[in-house]
């Protein structure tokens, strides 16, 4: 359930803090090891509940794991797609461990891609489709479905998919957020979604120590025991971020002049 309520969260975070239309949302699936989700069961489990949340606002999905699955339960001693497993002799189990090589990231890509060209190769097949189709078919989707009820479904997102959701209810909230969605458009804008934010690393906004430490510096009204840092240990991979460098440390964020509601502090 935790999964399942964090999965609903990020989406609903996601609509919530963007202009207006939201941004494209992509979810993957690139875990097996049946650690985590608390064995292979709860893998699957989790799979299924990010293909559910995806279909249920529309997103796209892909599993990469999906894909390789069956060779690594297979031989889960194979380090192609799978990490260097690490036996805990306290259990008798495999230390969880997420972090495959070079190979499995390449997978991850080739998914993505094989699913994208999917999608493009499926809609470009049915609209090419539709001219043969013309003067063929007496009843069109207008008539169908119900003109307010079709623009429901392609111009709001449903509601939230939490436990509570019942059929008695679902068909008003849909129709209720409608009015909330419009609010949310005329009053956001797609130029700056967040009030304070920042992105650390070598391709992002902020690509050294330095740069970061002089970009949060006149939001930082009080520090006592943080700073920026910036480790090389790993090589190129620089991970640069503001560490704690003491127990109890502590440091203060001043944001003046907010535009817009804060909603998620994350």
């Amino acid at each position: 359930r935790k999964t399942f309520e964090g999965l609903n969260a990020f989406v609903n975070a996601i609509h919530s803090s963007h202009g207006c239309p939201p941004p494209l949302i992509f979810h993957l699936d690139d875990y097996v090891g049946g650690h985590s989700q608390g064995g292979i069961f709860g893998d699957l489990a989790y799979n299924m509940m990010m293909t559910q949340i995806a279909k249920w606002y529309g997103n796209f999905a892909v599993s990469s794991a999906d894909v390789v699955r069956q060779v690594i339960y297979a031989n889960s001693t194979e380090t192609i797609f799978s990490p260097k497993w690490m036996l805990n002799g306290r259990t008798g189990r495999y230390k969880e461990e997420c972090h495959f090589g070079a190979s499995g990231h390449l997978m991850i890509a080739w998914a993505y891609i094989y699913s994208i060209l999917e999608v493009v190769t499926s809609f470009c097949g049915d609209e090419s489709a539709r001219p043969s189709l013309e003067g063929k078919i007496d009843v069109t989707t207008e008539e169908i479905i119900f003109p307010d009820t079709l623009e429901l479904i392609q111009n709001t997102p449903p509601p939230p998919l939490d436990p509570g959701l019942m059929l008695e209810s679902v068909s008003n909230k849909w129709s209720s957020s409608v009015q909330e969605q419009q609010n949310h458009c005329s009053n956001s804008g797609v130029g700056k979604p967040c009030s304070f934010a920042w992105v650390a690393g070598p391709e992002g906004a902020t690509s050294n120590q330095n740069k970061l430490q002089r970009y949060l510096q006149p939001y930082i009204a009080s520090n006592d025991g943080w700073k920026t840092e910036q480790d090389m240990s790993h090589g190129w991979s620089r991970k640069l971020g503001l560490v704690a460098t003491k127990i109890g440390a502590s440091i203060d964020f001043v944001v003046d002049n907010i535009e817009s509601e804060i909603k998620t502090i994350t």
